[in-house]
């Protein structure tokens, strides 16, 4: 006997046609918190105009973002979300959706004490860089261990010793949060042209 899961999976593709509108607002609303803290950090528009916490800007806008991306790209080892996560990508700008996959970007914050510790298990001497924003070149001496870097010049973010490139990569998750907009104002419905994805 099949499970409700097996059958929303075979009969709808993994998502009930009276639920698409609950997975469009909670991308819209994550896509626009993302926007949000990423926005702030380019204008500057933060408490105490500081490194510590122009990076705390950035670095909530990478953890929303994450979230965005989830509905998209689910764990792999998770069968049971893929038929979901198919249909999404498959209603949204395809190159959007390819640009945010970054697994592990996603794991550096979803399991973030873990490479904390891990981080910190590996420190031994040196200067640490905790909240930078400048040219990662400026800190790139072996004895010096980066914590958390954004360069905006380069498009480089570093979180925990992992390095990422964020080129195009906020401007994605705008263009997903507009994709929900307009699909929650034509009546809460997935769309089913966006993207040419097989």
């Amino acid at each position: 006997m099949q499970s409700i899961r097996e059958r929303i999976d075979k009969e709808f593709a993994g998502i009930l046609p009276y639920h698409e509108i609950f997975y469009l607002n909670a991308i819209r609303n994550a896509a626009s918190k993302s926007i949000r803290h990423y926005n702030d950090f380019l204008a500057g528009n933060l408490e105490t105009h500081t490194a510590d916490a122009a990076c705390y800007e950035f670095f909530s806008a990478v953890t929303q973002a994450a979230s965005v991306s989830s509905f998209f790209w689910p764990n792999p080892r998770n069968e049971k979300l893929q038929v979901r996560g198919q249909t999404l990508r498959q209603s949204f700008d395809p190159l959007s959706v390819a640009r945010i996959k970054d697994r592990k970007l996603r794991h550096s914050i979803v399991h973030l004490d873990e490479r904390l510790d891990k981080f910190c298990a590996s420190e031994t001497y040196g200067e640490l860089i905790d909240g930078f924003i400048g040219s990662v070149d400026k800190v790139s001496a072996p004895h010096q261990k980066i914590l958390r870097l954004v360069d905006p010049i380069n498009k480089i973010a570093i979180l925990h010793g992992y390095e990422f490139k964020y080129t195009g990569f906020f401007e994605s998750i705008a263009q997903i949060g507009q994709d929900a907009i307009e699909m929650i104002e034509a009546g809460g419905r997935l769309r089913k042209e966006k993207s040419g994805e097989s």
